[in-house]
């Protein structure tokens, strides 16, 4: 997959040189957008940072391309395009102008096209996945009243069995705009802004409902809590739970909460109920 990031960015090179700006702008981002995915794949900690290091690179370029493009700047600070959300309260809006700028460095918000009939194996799964996720969002006139359809679906098992791409693949399947966040790079990089983050994340997931949210290696971010947890994390925790909670009780959103994990021993009983369904994702059966 480097290879690709790597034609990706040589073209966003000789197009920014060129002048060809929005061409560049597509391709840093889909560079990045690479980066990202390999970031989320691979466990070698220094590949992970020169991956991140690039990717922050080439959102940046794209940032700055971007912002070519828009009004002109007044006082020295770009005017933003889009109206005040809080009373015309322009720091407002630049703060949520960051958190959207940090959601885009660190989650992917994709449509993917991976269909459940190109994941191999897993039946089990997958059969458990139709019925606890696509059947509801489908017919949801089927599930209505006491027959509420789960809303947070824990999937585990050991590593690399294909949780990601089962998860892209009822997102397909539902025409879902897909999430894939990992929960150790909110914790990691945005420690002081996590609670803000992970809100903010919500709130676009409801503006492009119907939505799946993927949150990888979620026992990084809900390990059982103990005298020694920090309170920032303490924090990020309750606001996660608070969210999800928001999202089983408005019947009318079409949201989903999947969480992976390969330790689901480790999670905070609190946070674990909030997985109604748990799926184990065994080593593929073919």
């Amino acid at each position: 997959m480097y290879q690709y990031a790597s034609k990706y960015a040589q073209k966003a090179y000789e197009q920014d040189k060129a002048g060809n700006y929005k061409a560049a702008h597509q391709n840093y981002l889909k560079a990045a957008e690479v980066l990202q995915q390999l970031i989320q794949f691979t466990s070698n900690p220094q590949l992970k940072n020169m991956y991140y290091v690039k990717a922050k690179e080439y959102l940046a370029r794209a940032k700055e391309l971007k912002d070519m493009g828009m009004q002109p700047v007044e006082g020295g600070r770009r005017r933003s395009s889009r109206k005040g959300s809080r009373g015309g309260d322009s720091g407002g809006d630049e703060e949520e102008d960051e958190l959207e700028e940090a959601i885009s460095e660190i989650i992917i918000v994709e449509k993917p096209n991976v269909k459940m009939s190109q994941v191999a194996g897993l039946e089990e799964a997958k059969r458990a996945l139709r019925e606890a996720i696509i059947l509801p969002m489908k017919r949801p006139d089927l599930f209505k009243g006491a027959r509420n359809p789960w809303r947070g679906i824990l999937l585990f098992g050991p590593p690399g069995t294909g949780k990601t791409l089962l998860a892209r693949a009822v997102a397909t399947e539902v025409d879902a705009t897909f999430f894939n966040v990992s929960a150790s790079s909110i914790i990691s990089k945005w420690l002081g802004e996590s609670e803000k983050l992970v809100q903010q994340l919500f709130e676009t997931a409801q503006e492009k409902q119907p939505s799946l949210i993927f949150i990888d290696e979620v026992d990084s971010i809900a390990s059982a809590r103990g005298g020694s947890e920090h309170d920032a994390m303490r924090r990020v925790k309750t606001t996660l739970m608070t969210q999800m909670d928001g999202v089983t009780t408005k019947k009318s959103d079409r949201i989903v909460v999947i969480g992976a994990t390969n330790l689901p021993w480790e999670l905070d009983p609190a946070f674990r109920s909030r997985f109604e369904k748990r799926i184990y994702i065994n080593l593929p059966d073919f």
